[in-house]
């Protein structure tokens, strides 16, 4: 990694690092399943077919030499399944390996990782603060002819009752009861928060 590159931008590729020798792994693990499924098909063939040809030599249809290549090819395909197991029981730890190589190197960047993670928290939560503003100034905005709507309706139930047309005025506050589509929640904000694009 270049030293000229900030300690996010080490991190980050690291992180695509990660990402990498997981999938390296999850396809030679693939393959490695692949590879046992076929070899345990073919000796299951094999054993077969040797069997057979077995019977044929016993009845001296077939030579000896061409009954030992028959077995000996069918051994080292058992030899060779033999492998690829162990191969797709190797895998998990071979990655872990590569996976801890890749965190030791995280450790060394972290104190400066920290350091800039900190400074950014801070100019962003300041950032946060203004957008929240801003949003407040806008549901101002956009509110101010409802607000005017809800006004009428409340001093026309109180003249109302002053006029003796009803007893009782339940329309006594202006409520922000036409609000909740603009109410951000926790919940909302966690979603945004987790993803790259909203749209």
């Amino acid at each position: 990694m270049a030293k000229n590159k900030s300690a996010n931008e080490q991190m980050e590729e690291l992180f695509q690092e990660t990402e990498e020798i997981r999938a390296s792994y999850k396809k030679a693990l693939e393959q490695a399943e692949q590879e046992v499924v076929t070899l345990t098909r073919e000796i299951t063939e094999g054993d077969s077919h040797l069997h057979e040809l077995y019977k044929s030599y016993v009845l001296n249809l077939v030579s000896l030499e061409a009954y030992q290549s028959e077995k000996k090819m069918l051994d080292d395909k058992k030899v060779t399944l033999h492998i690829a197991m162990k191969k797709v029981g190797d895998i998990e730890e071979l990655m872990k390996e590569e996976l801890y190589k890749v965190y030791w190197k995280s450790k060394d960047i972290q104190k400066d990782f920290n350091k800039e993670r900190n400074a950014l928290l801070v100019t962003k939560v300041q950032e946060l603060k203004d957008k929240k503003k801003e949003y407040l100034k806008a549901i101002h905005e956009a509110s101010k002819p409802m607000l005017t709507v809800d006004y009428h309706e409340v001093w026309i139930s109180k003249l109302e009752v002053e006029l003796g047309k009803k007893d009782y005025s339940y329309a006594t506050n202006v409520q922000p009861s036409n609000f909740n589509s603009a109410i951000v929640t926790e919940a909302d904000i966690a979603k945004v928060y987790t993803r790259k694009n909203i749209m």
